[in-house]
């Protein structure tokens, strides 16, 4: 029986183009009493075993991050080894688990967003790490501007925001004097009273003259007030009206200060029986005139890129001030500038879902007036042309219509223990103003001019009841003659 000694054996595979492709020798030699199989699979392109190995590696996604409560924060394991936790990394452990990858999150190590180094084609912070290819992508609380949409890819935003202005609760002065009674109504109300007294006053008397049912001596200008006072306090004065138009000065007053009475007690309450507090601005325009308070944001972050490029007056003269102010007035964390805020003089300028987070954790804190810049969100950053953004936004767009994002960020922003203990915030009251009451006051000038036109109706028909006497006692005389 014949035997094949120092053979070869070339091994073929068909590669998953169809096309064959060789994988690797078998050798013996029979001299040496070595059999020998060399395969070479793992390294040529288009093999199964290469391209399965290639797949493997591409689920595993290098993710970077920065600390920012409450999207990233370090913790520690039972072992010692430093974990993370919050809404970014429950976002990641739930998209991990939709699209099936695994990832490696590590923090960016300059610690900032991205932004053009000195004018550069090169980039800080975690848009330098996706530019040079040492992340796959960038999850944490970075917001889509165009100078970044230039270089890397986004995908739709999971959190949508605006820019507000975070500041220290202002003190509530409970500052009380002997003029406190006076608070319910504004100065205007009170002096337009005085002025409708004194006139209401003046139209009883003239009626008084013009009227002949009354007398002028008993209706003067002092009984004529003490009249009207004793109206407003609803007492007795002695008097009582005999003619028509002063019965309708009286009602048209009693029901003028029946309403006034009513709305000065409704206000009593509101203004003097809680702490009065004013906030020194509430717009960005009036932030931007003040010179009591500092204002930045975070350095190189969205929010300074905003104020940056706008074209707005109002927003450049902003940029002007944070540009011109020493000490710098940018910091590098929200959490910075939070410190910033409770210790100094201090406005953060920063995104409306950071800044709601920050209203959980500390009672001293609140936001400045009720008006948000602009509309963006966060999203997730990655290298341009990656084949993982259409399936990172269609499973966004899912969590969005699921309430899987509104669950999670009700877990992280959520308030603390200690807010529990904190007081509701109280309205600022304001004294009423003439505004409210100015139909009082024309109901008051519409009642006046009825009852002097009734006066002078009375006066005009008390005339001619006078001359037809005058004239029938004339013809009697006439006729006795």
């Amino acid at each position: 029986m014949n035997r094949r000694i120092d053979s070869k054996i070339f091994v073929w595979e068909l590669g998953i183009d169809g096309v064959p492709i060789n994988t690797g020798i078998w050798k013996s030699n029979a001299a040496l009493s070595q059999r020998q199989l060399s395969m070479r699979d793992k390294e040529l392109p288009n093999t199964h075993e290469r391209v399965l190995r290639e797949r493997k590696t591409q689920r595993l996604l290098k993710v970077t991050s920065i600390i920012e409560r409450p999207y990233v924060m370090p913790k520690r394991s039972l072992d010692g080894a430093v974990e993370y936790e919050g809404f970014c990394v429950d976002l990641l452990d739930k998209l991990a688990e939709n699209l099936n990858f695994d990832y490696k999150l590590y923090i960016v190590k300059d610690g900032k967003y991205g932004e053009p180094i000195n004018g550069t084609a090169e980039w800080s912070g975690m848009i330098g790490e996706i530019l040079r290819g040492s992340a796959d992508m960038a999850v944490a609380p970075i917001t889509v501007t165009a100078r970044r949409l230039e270089v890397v890819d986004f995908t739709d935003p999971f959190l949508q925001l605006g820019i507000s202005m975070l500041m220290r609760q202002p003190d509530r002065a409970t500052s009380s004097s002997l003029t406190s009674f006076l608070w319910p109504l504004s100065g205007s109300v009170w002096m337009y009273s005085a002025f409708a007294t004194i006139g209401t006053a003046l139209s009883v008397i003239i009626v008084s003259l013009l009227s002949p049912a009354e007398s002028a001596r008993q209706f003067n200008i002092t009984n004529s007030i003490w009249y009207l006072v004793c109206i407003l306090l609803r007492a007795g004065s002695g008097y009582n009206c005999e003619s028509v138009s002063n019965r309708v000065i009286s009602t048209v007053w009693w029901s003028f200060t029946l309403v006034l009475i009513a709305q000065y007690t409704a206000n009593f309450a509101a203004v003097l029986t809680v702490n009065r507090k004013s906030m020194p601005f509430n717009s960005f325009e009036e932030l931007g005139n003040q010179t009591e308070y500092t204002f930045g944001s975070i350095l190189g972050g969205s929010t300074m890129q905003f104020f940056k490029y706008s074209r707005l007056e109002t927003f450049q003269r902003i940029w002007t001030r944070m540009q011109n102010i020493t000490p710098s007035v940018f910091v590098h964390t929200n959490s910075e500038g939070v410190q910033r805020v409770l210790k100094e003089k201090y406005v953060f300028l920063m995104e409306s879902a950071s800044l709601e987070y920050q209203l959980t954790q500390n009672c001293n804190l609140t936001r400045v007036g009720t008006v948000v810049l602009g509309s963006n969100g966060y999203s997730i950053a990655l290298p341009k042309g990656s084949r993982w953004r259409e399936k990172l936004t269609r499973q966004i767009l899912d969590f969005n219509e699921k309430g899987v994002m509104m669950m999670l960020k009700s877990t992280w922003w959520k308030k603390t223990p200690q807010m529990e203990d904190c007081g509701e915030p109280v309205e600022e009251r304001s004294s009423l103003g003439m505004e409210k009451v100015s139909g009082l006051f024309v109901l008051l000038g519409f009642g006046l001019c009825v009852s002097l036109l009734a006066a002078i109706c009375e006066k005009i028909f008390f005339t001619i009841t006078i001359m037809r006497s005058c004239q029938r006692r004339q013809c009697k005389q006439s006729s006795n003659k």
